[in-house]
């Protein structure tokens, strides 16, 4: 007996294949605005015993606003170990620059953690503290 190999003759008709172009067409943004970045300069790094796991997948939904900046997720040292606080959008604040959380091996082999933190104008009213 020969295998038959499957066919379909089903054919969508061009509404929804034009529907459905351009639901994926309006999907597909350039990019998500995120605030400027900066280094960890003056900041005080955190000793960490080992690095985090990897990065967790996050969905970025649409911007509450036209100017608002998304701040990805990250894992967060507790003292006791890693805590993943998730990625959201925010207002962005004039004059304000990010420094995202960083992990530096140093020359000794000690492994330091620099939390993320703001500079400048700094969203929580401060000079460059955490942003809540």
């Amino acid at each position: 007996m020969t295998p038959r190999r499957a066919t379909s003759s089903v054919t969508l008709p061009a509404a929804v294949v034009a529907v459905a172009a351009g639901l994926g067409a309006g999907a597909c943004k350039a990019r998500v605005p995120t605030p400027p970045i900066c280094s960890h300069e003056g900041d005080t790094p955190v000793r960490v015993p080992y690095p985090p796991p990897a990065a967790e997948v996050e969905l970025v939904g649409p911007a509450p606003d036209d100017g608002a900046i998304w701040i990805d997720g990250s894992w967060q040292w507790t003292g006791q170990g890693y805590a993943w606080t998730a990625g959201g959008w925010q207002p962005p604040a004039p004059g304000a620059a990010y420094a995202p959380p960083s992990w530096v091996r140093r020359d000794d082999g000690e492994l330091v953690y620099f939390p993320p933190s703001w500079h400048g104008s700094a969203p929580d009213g401060g000079t460059g503290g955490a942003r809540p």
